[in-house]
This record gives C-alpha cells, structure tokens and sequence, in this order.
C-alpha cells in the first residue's frame, strides 16, 4: 500500500518596488498670510507610495508655476519666477516660504510639484505629478468705509419715512468700500424687528409694517415723528476680517391711518317734550387709535330734524360738545312731539385732527399734518309724551235719530250714533273717556265710555212722550276721563215714530175690472186706493206696478199708475179680439216708513169688453159654390 508524509515550507515574498508614488488628491490647496516670515511651513503635501520602504523614500520638487495677481490677471514671466521662487519643499513635504511674499506680484500661484521614489531600484524613475494651489492672504489692516455723510468720527445716518408702508420697500442703500479687499456682506446687528439688509448689496428693506401707534415712543414731543435706530456692519473679505459700523436712525413720520370708532354702532335716548333748554340727552364717546393730534376728536351734529317758525327763520333741537359729545335741548328748540315726528334721528360725526391753525411744527410736514378722517354714527332720540293737548271732537254737532218705540227689554240698547275725539298725545295721556253731561232727560241715552257710542236705552215715547227732540252735551276727557282737558260736543237726536203697519187695499174691491176696447189711450181704468195706519211720513203710501216678481215700475207697455194719486190709464187703444185679458200686480208701499218699509200687493185682472165693431164675412171654402138658404 502507498503511504505519506507531511512537511511545513515557508515562502517569502520579496517586494518588487514596482508602484508610482501619487498626489492625494492630485490638486491640493493651501494659503499663506502675505506677512508671514521666511522658513515658515505653512501647508503639508499629501504623497503616497504603497511600496516605499518609508516617508524618507519620498522627494519633493517644484518642477513649474503660473500665478495669477489680485486682479485675477495672469502675470507676467518674469514675475512668475519670482513668484516660484517664493516657495520649497522640505524632505518631509511641507510648502516653506524661501523669499519674502510679495501679494502684488501674484495672489493665486499654482505649484506643478512632483514625488519621487528614491528607494526605488528601478531603471526608470518612479515619479509621480501634481498641483498645490497656493493663495497668498493679504494682510488685512484697512476696514470697509461707509459712503458719506458717514465718517469715522460721526458713523450716523438718518432717514424719513412714513408709517404704513408695505414689505420689501426700500429705505436706503449702505454702500460701503474697502481698500484691499472686497465686501463680503452687510448685516444688521442686533436684528431689527422691522427693517432688514441685504448681505450682498447692502439694500435696507421694511421687514414688517410700521403702525406708529404701536412704536415704543420715549419722548415725541410733536407727535408726527417716532425715530427707530438700529447699527449696520460691513464686512471685508480680507483676514483678518474687519468690518464698519453705521449708527442708522430712521425717522417714522405718523401719518392719520385711523378713523375714529364710536363705542356703540348707534345710539338710542328719550328726551321729555317740554325738556328746557340745556337738558342732557345722551352722550357719545369715540376713540382714535392715532397718536398726538390725529387722536383728538371733535364731536359735531351733521343732520337732524328741524323746524321752520313762521318767520322763516330755521331752530335746531339739539347741540352737541365738540370736545365731550355730551348732545343736550338747544336753546330754541321746538320738541312738541305732537308736531315732530315722535323719534328724531341725529347723524353725530366725530372729526379726528382738528385744524386750529397757527402750529408750525404741523405745518413741517404739510399735507400730512392736515389730514383728517372721520366717522358718523345715527342718534335716536325718542320724544317722549307730555300731557299737553286736549282733545277735540271730529264734529263740533252731531245729528242723529231714535225710534219712539223699541222692544223695552231690560237689556235693550240700540245705537243711536258714534261721536269721536282725537287726542295728539300718546298712551293713557292720549286716552278718551266720553260722558255725558246734560240734556239726557230722564236718563233715555247712555254713552260708551270708551268708544263712544251713544244707545237710546228706554223708548222715549214711553218716557217722555212730548219729546221730539234731545240736545245732548257730551265731553271728551283725556286720561282715561280723569285729565285736566276736555271738548265737548252737541249731539241732536231726534224721536221719530216707528212704522208698524203695512198698507191696506181698499180699491179695487174686486180682482177683476172690465174696459172696453177701443178707447183712446189716456182713457182711466181704474184708480186705487190703500190705507195706512200709521201716522205721519210712516203712512204716507206710493203706488206702482210690481214686474218680474222684484221690481217696482210706473208704466208697462199697456198701463200707466200715478204713483200718489193711484190712478191707472190705458197707454194703448185695445183689441180684444187679439188679447182679451191683462194682469197687473198692484203694489202699495210706504216708502218713507222707519226703521223700515212695509209693502201690499193685490192681482186684478183688466178683461177687454167687446163691443160691435166688426162685420159678418161668409166663409168660401176652396172654387165649389155654396148655396145658403133661409
């Protein structure tokens, strides 16, 4: 059988130097302050060879440059060499200043460098290239400067505007300059609530809007400027870095932006009719939210209700305080409610700013300091009611009839008529009660105390026969009939007997009358005649035709009545051998009757009497001849 055996062998790998050493990265940057001494090291090149023996294997060169100077401007050949000579590189890769830098020559140079490795043991050299970018810092010791009026000894500016104004306007531009460097930014410091700064251009915007109102004012004598103050810094971009500072105070000029606000959207009073001259009604209050003058307020009354006198002459009712709104009677002032309407309605402005003239701390700023704003508000002041007018009847006499007669119910009371008064006043001021004071005998009427009414309560024949004719007096009083005015009023009531019968047929006795034929018109054919037992005006009787059941007439084609005498003419000549019979419907009415009308009705039949006017006439029937014998 086969057999085995095991051994350990050890390899040794021998390095080959075989790698480039390389730049990481391949472009390095650095810079060095322009007054920095000779020998110093300022800035370490990062090389690696990752099969060098040590760091030591590594040399450095400058092998080429080219610069460029502040201006950005590529410089000329033989300051380029004197530029490249401004620099080594130590063993350990580290930049040292060899001649003194000179930032007016180049600013920015650009070391093309290079990294050899001398341990190396191969025929060609093992080298590897790259770029160090070296930026020489000036030496900062000249500050930004503001433009003027700004100087050192006095760094202010000042500046106008006015409240109110919108977001991003522009205030000023803090144009600031710097001897060796540019200006890296511009800020406000500390930040300020309402104003802001650009970084790059220095431009001051409004950040919020300014309500001067609302500026924490310390002392603002005239009360139309309010000064905001804040610092603005500029910086250079030089190291080290240095920066300019601007105390900047901008003035806030106060502008009217608020109208004045009543407290009520309107306002309600009552003020008593007969109030004197002088008597407090009501008082208004408004508010302005502007400062100083725009925040005074003067009061006035731009409308209401007037009256005219007979003169002409033109009175207010009311007055108000310009600077209390306090709203009192004017002196003249005419508050009869009776002739106003009962509610006057004031319009009260109030007028912030009042204009007084003289000021020439106002008149600084001109139209800003005349503005003004007002607002009007409605006043209604209701007229309250006094006991100041009497009643008065509607007629100084009233005229009015009763019947003689009625049921004489305990209960009854039939109207006889309606008196009224008018009272201007209002409430129980201007409540009636109506009586009765004299001329009722016996006690026949009573009145409504309320309405007015006037009742026949007892039948006057019954109680004072020989009466025909009762004079009232009667008085209107207001306050419910206990007040101090009154009218009074004659009321005439007349007694007129009550129609109780109806007329009675006497002629025609009979239903049936007979007229020849033939008469003439105009020819009588019958009178009537009825009886009434009623006396007076209740039994006169009138006489007609009743047709179609409703109607009443004097004629029909046939017949003519005379309605007081009753007599009955023909209208035409009849014939009875077209008609020989005509019916009428005989009506007696008495018409004046009271309180109502009483009617009778009576058929009759008119039958034409035939009389000889018509001759014998034979017959011939058809051409046959016919033979009479006698």
């Amino acid at each position: 059988p086969s057999k085995t055996g095991n051994t350990i062998m050890n390899i040794k790998v021998i390095n080959h130097n075989d790698k480039l050493p390389f730049f990481n990265p391949t472009t390095q940057r650095c810079q060095v302050n322009e007054n920095s001494p000779i020998e110093t090291r300022f800035c370490k090149l990062n090389a690696t060879d990752t099969d060098a023996d040590s760091i030591y294997s590594l040399r450095y060169e400058i092998v080429g440059a080219k610069a460029i100077d502040k201006n950005g401007l590529k410089i000329k050949r033989d300051d380029l060499i004197i530029a490249q000579q401004m620099f080594t590189i130590d063993p350990l890769g580290y930049l040292l200043i060899s001649s003194k830098l000179n930032r007016d020559i180049a600013a920015v140079i650009t070391l093309n460098v290079s990294v050899t490795d001398v341990s190396s043991h191969s025929p060609l050299p093992q080298v590897g290239y790259g770029n160090a970018i070296v930026t020489i810092i000036d030496h900062n010791d000249n500050p930004p400067v503001f433009s003027q009026p700004w100087t050192p000894e006095k760094p202010t500016y000042s500046f106008t505007i006015l409240e109110e104004q919108p977001v991003g306007m522009v205030v000023a531009n803090m144009l600031a300059t710097d001897l060796e460097s540019k200006i890296s930014h511009y800020s406000i410091e500390p930040e300020n609530e309402y104003f802001q700064i650009g970084k790059t251009y220095g431009v001051i915007t409004i950040r919020k809007v300014i309500d001067f109102e609302k500026l924490n004012v310390v002392d603002s004598s005239s009360n139309l400027v309010a000064p905001i103050t804040f610092n603005v810094f500029a910086y250079d971009s030089g190291i080290p870095q240095l920066s300019a500072k601007a105390i900047v105070t901008v003035n806030i000029i106060n502008i009217n932006d608020n109208e004045p606000t009543f407290t009520q959207p309107f306002y309600n009073a009552t003020v008593a009719e007969n109030s004197a001259p002088g008597t407090l009604v009501i008082t208004v209050h408004a508010e302005d939210a502007d400062r100083g003058k725009f925040g005074v307020i003067k009061y006035s009354i731009i409308s209401q209700l007037d009256y005219e006198t007979n003169s002409g002459k033109r009175y207010e009712n009311f007055v108000i305080n310009e600077d209390t709104g306090a709203i009192t009677v004017a002196k003249n002032a005419n508050l009869d409610r009776e002739s106003l309407r009962s509610q006057i309605t004031l319009q009260v402005s109030a007028t912030d700013n009042p204009q007084e003239g003289g000021n020439l701390n106002d008149t600084i700023l001109g139209d800003i300091a005349s503005q003004t704003r007002f607002l009007s508000v409605p006043v209604y002041i209701t007229i309250a009611d006094v006991n100041d007018n009497s009643p008065i009847f509607v007629q100084k006499e009233y005229y009015g009839t009763t019947l003689s007669h009625f049921d004489g119910a305990a209960s009854s009371r039939v109207p006889v008529l309606h008196v009224m008064a008018h009272d201007l006043d209002e409430g129980v001021n201007g409540q009636i009660g109506y009586t009765i004071v004299s001329g009722n005998v016996k006690s026949i009427f009573e009145i409504d105390f309320k309405t007015g009414i006037i009742y026949a309560v007892k039948s006057p024949a019954e109680v004072n026969e020989n009466i025909k004719e009762y004079n009232l007096k009667v008085e209107a009083r207001d306050v419910n009939g206990q007040g101090p005015y009154f009218d009074e009023t004659v009321v005439k009531i007349k007694v007129i007997e009550m129609n109780l019968h109806k007329p009675r047929f006497i002629m025609p006795s009979t239903s049936t009358i007979q007229f020849l034929e033939n008469q003439k018109p105009g020819t009588k054919v019958l009178r009537v005649e009825a009886y009434d037992e009623d006396t007076g005006h209740n039994g006169v009787v009138r006489y007609s035709f009743k047709i179609d059941g409703s109607k009443n007439v004097m004629e029909t084609n046939e017949f003519k009545i005379d309605p007081e005498s009753g007599l009955i003419t023909s209208k035409i000549s009849f014939d009875r051998e077209e008609k020989s019979q005509y019916e009428l419907i005989l009506s007696a009415r008495d018409y004046l009757g009271e309180p109502q009308v009483f009617e009778s009705l009576q058929k009759v039949n008119i039958v034409i009497k035939d009389i000889d006017d018509n001759q014998p006439e034979f017959i011939k029937s058809g051409n046959n001849d016919v033979t009479f014998s006698f």
